[in-house]
């Protein structure tokens, strides 16, 4: 006897699929990102205030900070998220021998209320 089939219309052909099928598909269509034109775009403006505070050229067209704001569900975490992703933390050792770990993009949530001490908390 066959299990439960699930059936579903995907880009307008019908799939008919057993139960672990179904979750198999579901968790692949979880892991797509599709990279919108909007997205490139927040990816170049932080690249770019991340460009400008190293040359210490802050200005009105390229402040510190970036404030993203969207409807919930809209993807700005996973934006954040795969933009840390994209710039991963590394070491460097100094002519001391020191070892030296950057982590050029940090990603964390906030405590809620927010402190300073919450803050710093989360960072170490």
């Amino acid at each position: 006897m066959m299990g439960i089939l699930n059936c579903i219309t995907y880009l307008g052909v019908v799939l008919i699929m057993s139960r672990n099928e179904f979750k198999e598909f579901q968790n692949r269509i979880k892991l797509l990102f599709v990279e919108h034109s909007e997205i490139t775009r927040i990816w170049k403006r932080m690249d770019r205030n991340r460009s400008n505070m190293k040359e210490s050229m802050e200005s009105d067209e390229s402040p510190i900070h970036l404030f993203i704001v969207g409807k919930s569900g809209a993807g700005k975490s996973v934006l954040t998220k795969k933009y840390s992703k994209k710039h991963p933390g590394y070491t460097r050792v100094d002519e001391d021998g020191t070892e030296i770990d950057y982590k050029p993009v940090l990603y964390m949530r906030l405590p809620v209320p927010f402190t300073y001490k919450g803050l710093y908390n989360n960072i170490l």
